[in-house]
């Protein structure tokens, strides 16, 4: 597909006009995100103006309280924390019986790829752009990485006699996986662009997805040499790379590889990747060329460069057959284009708690900066604009006889304190903001300021964390679920090597093979039918007592008989252990030789009921009361 041929100018332009469709919609949002920033970072411009000109800050001293930065980081920790409170980042569970291994070998497998892709800080990313934003894009798919080695092997060569078979050494390159295993992206939210013809929280009902990105010319070049891309040798130059980030409205903050960040040897290439959902055969060009001729629909993978080159056209080889992408809002508007941020939400109070703080720190410092009415025939105005502490006021030579008191050469304009009251409003503005995000003093790690009792305490302490909870479950379901899912078709499609992996303490023990923990796993060993587990995302209101009640629990049922037979007190215990904080009390585990188990014969087990040495236990189907019955005890 080159750029002269009538194929790919069909396909530039159907491309094309997705972008634009997209950019025409999701570009208003960036002057909020903007303001999003400005307030996130609690940055004050002290050379901002207004409408008419006027300075905003003629101070330039005006600061951002923190009260929203404070309840969003809230809100982000606590869900953060009961996502990652498990032994795993992604529980997974089988759907048949009898694909409980490959569950539990899975489970193990993407634990380990998650560690090495520093999954846990994407996915702290994620909620906070949801919660910052309104909503958290993340992109995932399957990456392989391979390289050629050389080896020496042993090969049969001919004898001088051919009477006895005699080897020698040969060199060969073989390709060798370095590494294998999702890889997790966050996208912006300025580079992310979906189709606006649909909910932007359900992506997959949608034609298209893409998102923008830059890139420079070498690293296109090697990608192509990869098999990734072509046409890159014929990308035209002067790519924009004035990327807004809204970082850089604050002096401290730099946007990333923004302009001048690149050298002038490698210049940067504006790359739009959009997955696109088709009937290739229906992408016809004026000279009948199409895609493929396949009619069935199909997602496939476009690139397009300097918005003037396709450098990519391939089918997704994933089989799950979705768009590579899974989002979550922090406040989801289900009838919206794009759901409102929780920053958005009570940014009206925050911008009065910030007008009343500022205005009552400009109150009080017009009272320190003393402001004086003076007569420059009798001061020396030199000592008036002095800034040195401890003003001394001279007196010109011959003004003694001429005034009858010092207030008649200097006097102190009266400041009236008009703000007073506004501090109370500061403190009612940040309780406003905690209700409208659902945050207590407690969830922050506050003592409440009201005496309570301990019962109810925990009540407030219940509700706080239930209502936190509540949207932790609905971004898990929106957001983890669907992703989770997609790294699991990857994994049984693309897994190529096995290798060793470290099982989850509660399910070492289906694999008597494993060695501390750990145990051969291919791609066989995970192949089946898999979901992503239920799971409470709600922080327990006191896990030392929560792990004493499990501890107590495992002890009742290993000394009762008959409970011990239908429930398992090592699970209950490791289950307690990682509730007092002992998240790898799995480590300590100790192979035990498996008990010798001595069957009575069926006679001797009658006599013995017979004779009320051995008391059957009731319960339904039992097999003894089974036996006994059909020996007539």
């Amino acid at each position: 597909m080159r750029p002269d041929q009538p194929l790919h100018r069909y396909v530039l332009r159907r491309l094309n006009e997705f972008i634009d469709c997209s950019e025409q919609h999701f570009e208003s949002r960036h002057g909020a995100y903007d303001d999003i920033e400005m307030l996130w970072l609690n940055y004050v411009d002290p050379d901002s103006v207004d409408d008419d000109g006027q300075p905003k800050n003629p101070n330039k001293r005006a600061v951002v309280v923190p009260f929203t930065y404070a309840a969003c980081q809230t809100v982000v920790s606590h869900i953060y924390s009961a996502y990652t409170s498990r032994p795993v980042l992604l529980p997974l569970r089988a759907l048949p019986p009898e694909h409980d291994r490959a569950a539990e070998a899975l489970e193990a497998v993407l634990e380990a790829k998650h560690l090495r892709d520093l999954t846990s800080v994407r996915l702290f990313a994620w909620i906070q752009d949801a919660i910052k934003y309104g909503q958290g894009r993340l992109q995932s798919n399957w990456e392989s990485k391979r390289e050629l080695v050389t080896e020496t092997i042993k090969a049969p060569v001919n004898s001088l006699l051919g009477l006895w078979p005699a080897h020698g050494q040969r060199t060969r390159q073989v390709e060798r996986v370095v590494s294998e295993g999702p890889v997790n992206y966050n996208i912006p939210p300025r580079d992310y662009l979906p189709d606006p013809r649909v909910p932007s929280w359900d992506p997959q009902q949608g034609e298209f997805v893409g998102v923008r990105m830059y890139r420079s010319r070498s690293y296109l070049k090697q990608r192509q040499r990869e098999g990734v891309y072509f046409n890159v040798d014929r990308i035209p130059s002067g790519a924009e790379v004035d990327r807004a980030t809204g970082h850089e409205l604050v002096d401290n903050m730099l946007p990333l590889a923004g302009e001048g960040s690149w050298p002038a040897s490698d210049e940067p290439v504006q790359l739009h990747q959009i997955e696109v959902r088709l009937c290739p055969g229906d992408w016809k060009a004026e000279d009948e060329t199409t895609v493929a001729p396949r009619l069935t629909p199909e997602v496939w993978a476009f690139t397009v460069a300097n918005r003037s080159t396709v450098i990519q056209a391939e089918r997704i080889p994933n089989r799950h057959g979705k768009f590579r992408v899974a989002v979550m809002d922090g406040a989801l508007d289900a009838h919206a284009l794009l759901s409102p941020s929780h920053v958005e939400i009570v940014r009206g109070v925050q911008e009065y708690c910030d007008f009343a703080y500022n205005s009552r720190m400009a109150n009080i410092r017009l009272g320190l900066l003393q402001a004086l009415v003076y007569n420059p025939e009798l001061v020396e105005e030199e000592d008036i604009f002095t800034t040195q502490a401890g003003m001394r006021i001279r007196l010109k030579p011959g003004v003694d006889g001429r005034i009858r008191s010092m207030q008649e050469a200097v006097q102190q304009l009266p400041v009236q304190d008009v703000t007073a009251q506004l501090v109370n409003d500061v403190g009612l503005s940040g309780q406003l903001i905690q209700k409208a995000l659902g945050v207590t003093d407690t969830l922050h790690g506050e003592v409440s300021p009201v005496a309570r009792s301990a019962t109810e305490m925990s009540g407030v302490i219940q509700s706080a964390r239930t209502r936190v909870g509540q949207l932790g479950s609905l971004m898990w379901d929106q957001g983890v679920t669907p992703w989770g899912m997609l790294e699991i078709s990857d994994a049984q499609q693309f897994m190529s090597e096995e290798g060793y992996f470290r099982l989850s303490g509660k399910h070492s023990r289906h694999w008597p093979n494993a060695q501390h923990g750990r145990s051969l796993i291919g791609p066989r060993d995970i192949q089946g039918e898999i979901e992503i587990a239920p799971v409470d995302v709600t922080m327990p209101i006191n896990p030392m007592a929560e792990g004493q009640l499990w501890m107590q629990l495992a002890m009742q049922v290993a000394q009762n008989q008959r409970l011990d037979a239908r429930y398992n007190s090592e699970e209950m215990f490791e289950e307690g252990a990682r509730r007092l904080g002992a998240s790898n009390i799995q480590d300590f585990r100790r192979s035990l030789p498996p008990m010798g188990v001595n069957v009575m014969p069926d006679e001797r087990l009658v006599s013995q009921v017979q004779q009320g040495n051995l008391i059957p236990q009731p319960a339904a189907g039992n097999p003894l009361a089974a036996l006994l019955q059909a020996g007539g005890a």
